[in-house]
């Protein structure tokens, strides 16, 4: 099953309770001639809908979409998508008329403005195509919570997590084991909270119903499908009997997370190369928007690197390449998923 389509490469939708004479009147695209809904201003004075501006490749400067059939740029130059901006005139005028969903296809029979279309699908279209987070199976939003407690997808979750529930991958901010600590002897480190299962600082720490306390990597490896005894039942008097619970009975250890968050660690990245030393509450932050040593994602050919490295990539031929071999005409991606 295809993926969703991102707003601005669908088509415009089909609009409802219009004749022909109606139809005319409304701002048209230049280059499609449908209703420019999600409207766009070229720099030679074209007007494209949201659909015809998304197609305009990011890559180079192109002739406008429009020059073939619209008197005021014929001849022009070529231009960049960037230098577009917003036609609000267009989008006002467009906002009231009545169209159908984008899911109508799919058996949605909604009707509305156009200007309700992006919140009824985002969340209440029952027949929007939405992933599972436990298999990644794309499926009908009003069957996902079937589908969910299914034998199937339980299945599949299984075969995909390790002991306590933990991803393969182990790419999951959560169930990161805790980062090491720097400057502490062996007395100031026994001081510190400390984590019933895996006995290293509770980073992150959870209390469990019996008393245990869990650093955020043991809280992490809970499964989520199923209520299991506490990891810490092995070390800890206060849950030697304890039932089973289930990991959102849990609740955040908000004294012991305080006396841990000015505790200085290395970077998570250190491994890679990452030489800063921080204080515990500032590691997301210096992770998520300054490590030059995070893996990371190219937009274009979804290459992982590290940061520091993306800059180069970007500009280099052989993602460039990759990007064109993945696009169709005006930059339309040729698997439609983009």
């Amino acid at each position: 099953m295809p993926n969703p389509i991102p707003n601005r490469l669908r088509p415009p939708p089909r609009t409802v309770g219009l004749n022909e004479a109606d139809r005319s009147r409304l701002p048209s695209c230049s280059d499609c001639h449908l209703p420019a809904f999600g409207a766009f201003k070229t720099p030679h004075g074209c007007r494209l809908c949201g659909f015809c501006w998304g197609r305009l490749a990011c890559l180079e400067r192109l002739p406008c979409p429009g020059a073939r059939k619209h008197h005021a740029c014929r001849g022009a130059v070529k231009f960049h998508q960037d230098e577009c901006s917003p036609d609000q005139e267009a989008r006002l005028q467009l906002s009231g008329v009545f169209i159908e969903c984008w899911n109508s296809s799919s058996g949605c029979l909604y009707i509305m403005p156009y200007m309700k279309l992006s919140t009824h699908e985002a969340q209440e279209c029952q027949f929007k195509l939405v992933s599972c987070t436990g298999c990644h199976r794309n499926l009908l939003r009003r069957d996902l919570g079937d589908h969910q407690r299914s034998d199937e997808c339980r299945q599949i979750l299984i075969a995909n997590l390790g002991n306590y529930g933990v991803p393969n991958d182990g790419d999951n901010m959560r169930i990161r084991p805790p980062p090491r600590t720097v400057g502490l002897n062996e007395a100031d480190r026994s001081r510190l909270p400390s984590c019933s299962d895996c006995h290293l600082p509770a980073f992150g720490a959870f209390k469990t119903p019996h008393g245990c306390r869990l650093c955020g990597f043991c809280w992490g490896r809970l499964a989520c499908l199923e209520r299991l005894p506490c990891p810490g039942a092995r070390k800890h008097h206060a849950c030697q009997n304890a039932v089973k619970f289930h990991q959102d009975e849990c609740s955040p250890d908000q004294e012991a997370r305080l006396q841990l968050s000015c505790v200085f660690v290395e970077c998570w990245n250190s491994s890679r190369g990452c030489l800063y030393i921080m204080p515990y509450m500032k590691l997301s932050t210096h992770e998520a928007q300054e490590c030059q040593f995070k893996l990371v994602s190219c937009t274009g050919c979804h290459r992982n690197l590290l940061r520091r490295d993306l800059g180069d990539h970007q500009h280099s031929d052989e993602c460039r390449q990759f990007l064109i071999a993945n696009l169709g005409n005006y930059g339309v991606p040729n698997d439609g998923d983009n």
